[in-house]
């Protein structure tokens, strides 16, 4: 394999690698609850949805 090959293709690995989020088991937890029950916006979310709906356009 030459050699810029080698390099392109380690220099992937690490961008993949650097991507990578690793979490404790209670983190892990956390975010598997969050993610089946997610709470309710509050206001401040709602206003901004609202802000970006009038400045680009609904979905």
């Amino acid at each position: 394999m030459p050699r810029s090959t080698m390099e392109s293709e380690t220099a992937a690995s690490e961008v993949d690698q650097a991507d990578l989020q690793r979490l404790n088991p209670e983190d892990q937890i956390r975010f598997a609850e969050a993610l089946i029950n997610p709470r309710q916006p509050n206001a401040r979310l709602q206003r901004a949805a609202q802000r970006h709906a009038e400045l680009v356009g609904p979905k």
